[in-house]
């Protein structure tokens, strides 16, 4: 779990940096708002704490990926996967509205 937390974090915290950087040219004081939601997110994942999870995700958001046989199913934490995050700026937080990630088979 800690290499997958590692790459994770490494992930996430690049793709933070995108989104903060297109973001900065509307309003420059965003980029530690949005790292601050990841940050929240990877704490909720690393020591698997709900209330962690609940401030950084919109209520609604919703974890989605299709099964080779065509149905909808979900991974558990333990499993390797890429997450890909979207924040939106709701009233004067970001927050996750939108989860999407690969999964590949890795080598042994």
């Amino acid at each position: 779990m800690k290499g997958i937390c590692g790459g994770l974090t490494g992930l996430l915290l690049l793709t933070a940096t995108i989104v903060a950087v297109a973001v900065a040219e509307q309003a420059p004081n965003e980029e530690a708002s949005v790292r601050a939601t990841v940050e929240t997110y990877l704490h909720g994942l690393k020591f698997n704490d709900v209330e962690s999870f609940r401030k950084a995700f919109y209520p609604e958001a919703k974890l989605f990926f299709v099964r080779k046989n065509g149905e909808l199913g979900q991974l558990t934490q333990e499993q390797i996967y890429t997450d890909y995050v979207s924040l939106l700026k709701l009233g004067d937080e970001w927050k996750i509205v939108n989860k999407v990630f690969a999964f590949e088979k890795r080598a042994s």
